[in-house]
This record gives C-alpha cells, sequence and structure tokens, in this order.
C-alpha cells in the first residue's frame, strides 16, 4: 500500500522557482516519456504482433483497447489521492508494474496472455503519468513547466519512432517491450525530483466532489465529448499508420524516419 504521508517539503528558502521549474520539468517529462512509450509504440508493435500470434487487426485493437482502458482510468483514479500521497513513491510502484508487464509481455505464449501483461503494464504506465502530471501541476509555475515537458515529450517521441523499428524484427515484438521496461528502469532516479503535495483546501475533496464542484461542468461535458469524437477518427487513421506504410512496400526504417519527423514537425505546433 503506498504511504499516504506527504513528503517533507524543502525549506522555502532553499526552493527557487528557477530549481523547481527544472526539477518539475526533468522528472515531469520522464514520467510522460515512460507512461506514452506504450501508447505510442503501439503503432509500430502492431505488425510483429499480428505477425507472431496470427491475429487479425480487430483482435490487436481489443488488445490495445484493453490496454489504453487501464492507462487512461488509472490516471483518472489515482488523480484525487495524489493530491495526498508521494508522488516519488507512487511513480516507483508504477514503473515496477511497467516493467513486469512489458517483461511478461516478451514471454506471453498466447494472445490472451498478452493481453494480461499489457494491463498490468497500463495500469503502471498511467500511475507514473499521473505522478509526474501532478508534480507538474504542484510547480510554481504550472504552465512554464508543462510548456518544457510537451517539447521534450515531442523531441523523445521522435527518438522513440527512430529507435524501435532497430530492436523489433518482423514477427517479433520482444525487443520493443525490453526497450520500454528498461527505459523504465534508467529513467527511475528521476522520480526522486518529482515535487510532494502542496497543501490546499481541496486536497481532502475526493474526485468526484470536485468534479460536482467545477464551475462551467455542462461546457466542459461537451468539449470533452467533442475531444472524444475527434480523437476517435484520428486515433483509428494512426493505429494503422504503419500497417499503411508496410502495404505500400516501405521498410521498417523509412516508416520509423517518417514517423520520427512528424513527431518533430509536431514542435511547430
Amino acid at each position: 500500500m503506498i504511504d499516504q504521508s506527504p513528503e517533507p517539503r524543502a525549506d522555502s528558502a532553499a526552493r527557487t522557482p528557477r530549481s523547481e521549474i527544472l526539477r518539475a520539468s526533468a522528472a515531469g517529462s520522464v514520467c510522460w516519456a515512460i507512461s506514452l512509450f506504450g501508447l505510442y509504440g503501439q503503432l509500430q508493435l502492431l505488425g510483429p504482433i499480428m505477425e507472431r500470434f496470427g491475429a487479425l487487426e480487430g483482435m490487436v485493437g481489443q488488445l490495445y483497447s484493453l490496454e489504453n482502458g487501464a492507462f487512461f482510468s488509472t490516471i483518472l483514479l489515482a488523480s484525487g489521492p495524489l493530491a495526498r500521497v508521494s508522488r516519488t513513491r507512487t511513480a516507483l510502484l508504477g514503473v515496477l508494474l511497467y516493467a513486469v508487464g512489458n517483461v511478461a509481455s516478451v514471454y506471453a505464449g498466447s494472445l490472451d496472455a498478452l493481453v494480461l501483461a499489457r494491463v498490468v503494464a497500463g495500469v503502471g504506465s498511467g500511475l507514473v503519468g499521473a505522478a509526474g502530471t501532478a508534480s507538474a501541476a504542484s510547480a510554481i509555475a504550472p504552465e512554464r513547466v508543462f510548456a518544457i515537458i510537451t517539447v521534450v515529450h515531442n523531441l523523445l517521441l521522435s527518438a522513440q519512432f527512430k529507435a524501435l523499428p532497430y530492436v523489433l524484427e518482423e514477427a517479433d515484438p520482444s525487443g520493443g517491450y525490453l526497450l520500454m521496461a528498461g527505459a523504465g528502469v534508467v529513467m527511475m532516479p528521476f522520480f526522486f525530483w518529482l515535487l510532494p503535495p502542496r497543501s490546499n483546501g481541496d486536497a481532502g475533496e475526493g474526485l468526484a466532489t470536485l468534479l460536482l464542484a467545477a464551475p462551467n461542468r455542462r461546457l466542459a461535458v461537451v468539449a470533452l465529448l467533442g475531444i472524444f469524437i475527434y480523437e476517435t477518427a484520428q486515433s483509428g487513421v494512426f493505429a494503422f499508420v504503419d500497417q499503411l506504410g508496410i502495404r505500400a512496400g516501405i521498410d521498417k526504417y523509412a516508416r520509423g524516419d517518417a514517423l520520427s519527423v512528424t513527431g518533430f514537425v509536431g514542435l511547430v505546433g
């Protein structure tokens, strides 16, 4: 069980805005990189999974739906408690589940076993991502921290698209899963830079209470529904873009280069 006693904050005289922004940005960038590695790695893992298990696109789509559902549900459910509990301990627990899930994915002998392993990895990545986001939101200048995290994430995403083809075999996704697990373990020291919870009046409120008391919540529901519809359409193309490249006769390295350039160009936005 995660210890719910907040970590003692450093003396305010020793915590300058600059140092806190740098710490929160570095730790948050690492947490986002780990938590989103599996999400964005899915499109390059799709082909090897289909080849290894003889699965159709619909079957692998269900696998991804369960993994992504575990990921996003964990982020949502963890957002309330992270106003009180240690972000560092939460991230460490998350990366442990993430590593276990990815290593188990390597040895999965069936698609059902792979589904279970990916759900475990999804829960772990959700905990890591939620801890990084909560930490960034607690910073002195959260808008600057999130801006830095977004830029770093896009750079790391471009590097991920470029690197994955070199560890993937046409009929074996094991290299990708090992790379995810290894990256998570190597980046663990940054978790100790995650900012502890701040004391505020809302820290004791449950997630449901805060949502019901939110201003303009009806407008927010409409906006979220619009985002859901948009992302659903985008995901339908995004999930199979690598398969489109395969059927067009483009080799895996060229597909990785194209995706890497796409991620880099996203920085312009």
